[in-house]
């Protein structure tokens, strides 16, 4: 039995039914008109489609991660929890958003909302401590217009300024980031996401 698609979307419940297993998340949003997140090169590298999810690091930690939403599928996405650009600001700019603003970091801006998702990602992150780690941080976005130092330069001014939770840190913590097995189907179209090697033969 297929079931509707269920998510978060920038906080609050999505529900998708009748769309084909081989739509991106990328293309779901835009057709959605969440227009922020840019397709660019369609295969993974330049990062203007970037959002974040809410995952689990490698010590089972909840984070979110920025991912390119032109490779992943849409169902994929059921039970997540999805952040985009749109949902970044709030009354204000957030304070990567701010940083760009100050340091010049859009020039076209065709790039901007993922290197926004990145930073995202980055500001929330702990471990993040040197020039080195902020460039491993930005390395899945390219821009072509501004040699990247206004760029870098808003990461670490914005990166620096995390001192209190916000609304995305409660958000966090109360993500359970398990995945569970998903059948969807629209049409002749079927997508399977099993939990298990078992299930996975089956």
């Amino acid at each position: 039995m297929s079931l509707p698609l269920e998510f978060r979307l920038n906080g609050r419940p999505a529900r998708v039914e009748d769309v084909s297993p081989n739509v991106t998340l990328l293309e779901w949003l835009r057709k959605s008109g969440l227009t922020g997140s840019k397709e660019g090169c369609a295969e993974g590298d330049c990062g203007a489609c970037s959002v974040a999810i809410i995952d689990r690091d490698a010590r089972g930690k909840r984070c979110y991660r920025a991912i390119n939403s032109c490779l992943v599928p849409l169902p994929l996405m059921a039970g997540r929890d999805i952040v985009t650009v749109e949902g970044v600001a709030g009354d204000k700019l957030h304070p990567v958003q701010q940083g760009m603003v100050e340091n010049f970091g859009s020039q076209c801006g065709y790039c901007t909302p993922g290197f926004i998702m990145s930073l995202f990602e980055g500001y929330y992150r702990k471990d993040l401590k040197t020039a080195a780690q902020l460039d491993e941080q930005l390395c899945g976005n390219l821009c072509r217009c501004t040699g990247y130092r206004p760029i870098r330069d808003a990461a670490a001014d914005a990166l620096g300024q995390h001192t209190a939770p916000d609304h995305f840190v409660a958000q966090l913590k109360a993500a359970k980031p398990k995945l569970k097995a998903v059948r969807y189907a629209s049409g002749a179209e079927t997508f399977i996401r099993p939990t298990s090697l078992p299930k996975l033969f089956q």
